[in-house]
């Protein structure tokens, strides 16, 4: 069966979808609104007028961090269900992301010694049964290992035991969480059809190359991680950033010399709109421009013909970015910093046509 007759159906729901998010008109909108009762009074007219009903603005960005999470796995479970055999073990895949964010909040309050309360059904996969009550209860690292022992995140916490022990830091569990998922996330694109592989690869590349700045980054803040050591904490098959670069980007000197070497063609001139931050606060802004070339990328893919699974996996990495950018703006109207929103709405892809 030809990705045409394979994907008819979900091609056209996925043209639904991408007709409700929000334009470049909304979205010049809602940054210039000065405080959270405007954000929310604007958002009434968008797809996310169910989030606003009847909301103050007491804790709307704090209702944000779970909503966004909701909606996006929401969505996801749905194309997985619109789809057959690989692509859809595929899909699946993906929303173990989640998981994985909820394991990372787990660790921290056994950590912290904090309360942790259990996610609900709505923000997890549900691909794997995980005791979270054991982030509770556990009185040693030992203990949590065990607990995850049949399920993937059990064998990627394994491998990174004796770094965490010698280290004392969860950097490393958390790092192996993902890159054991990003592993098996490469072989299950593998085995995709041909057409469907060239789009998936290119797409899911570029998020590696976010995550792989994003980890390069923490150990030139955090961890100290000596440079010999740097390669073990990239991840293989990204699309931009070779480990070569990776590694010339965490020995570098200071923050202009480190944005130098992860600046590509795509991005150089908005790279130039945060030489002046310092390294420290460097992140979320990087983060946004990064997000510029997977959102290239995304535009290609749902310009491309035939239609291949690459359509749908654009609108999930597309509904992620803008709930993202939703989530970071409603915090920067929040705590006031009009500085961030000037950068968060000069780095957004999705406000500019």
């Amino acid at each position: 069966m030809n990705s045409l007759s394979l994907y008819a159906n979900l091609n056209a729901k996925t043209r639904v979808w991408l007709s409700k998010l929000l334009t470049t008109e909304q979205w010049k909108i809602l940054y210039a609104c000065k405080d959270t009762r405007s954000l929310i009074d604007k958002l009434e007219n968008t797809r996310f007028a169910k989030w606003v009903k009847d909301k103050n603005s007491d804790n709307f960005a704090g209702f944000l961090d779970t909503a966004i999470f909701k909606e996006s796995l929401r969505i996801e479970r749905k194309i997985a269900r619109n789809l057959k055999e690989i692509p859809a073990e595929l899909v699946s895949l993906l929303t173990e992301e989640y998981d994985i964010e909820q394991i990372k909040r787990g660790f921290r309050a056994w950590r912290n010694k904090t309360a942790f309360i259990p996610p609900d059904k709505s923000v997890i996969s549900e691909r794997h049964l995980i005791k979270w009550d054991v982030f509770s209860s556990a009185s040693n690292i030992e203990e949590i290992m065990l607990a995850l022992i049949n399920t993937p995140y059990g064998a990627a916490l394994s491998s990174a035991k004796d770094l965490y022990r010698k280290s004392g830091s969860l950097f490393y569990f958390e790092h192996a969480l993902e890159k054991n998922l990003f592993s098996r996330i490469s072989k299950k694109i593998n085995q995709l059809s041909a057409e469907d592989r060239k789009n998936v690869r290119k797409l899911l590349g570029i998020q590696t190359d976010i995550f792989n700045v994003n980890n390069i980054l923490r150990c030139k803040l955090f961890f100290k991680l000596p440079a010999e050591e740097i390669n073990s904490i990239i991840y293989p098959d990204g699309t931009y950033f070779s480990q070569e670069k990776c590694f010339d980007a965490y020995v570098s000197k200071d923050a202009a010399e480190f944005l130098n070497h992860i600046s590509v063609p795509q991005i150089s001139g908005l790279i130039k709109n945060i030489k002046q931050v310092q390294m420290e606060d460097m992140a979320p802004f990087l983060n946004e421009i990064l997000r510029l070339l997977l959102y290239k990328e995304i535009h290609n893919a749902l310009g491309g013909y035939p239609f291949t699974l690459g359509v749908p996996l654009a609108y999930i990495l597309l509904n992620r970015l803008e709930t993202k950018q939703l989530r970071s703006l409603a915090w920067a109207v929040r705590l006031g910093k009009n500085n961030q929103i000037e950068i968060l709405k000069n780095t957004n892809p999705l406000a500019y046509k």
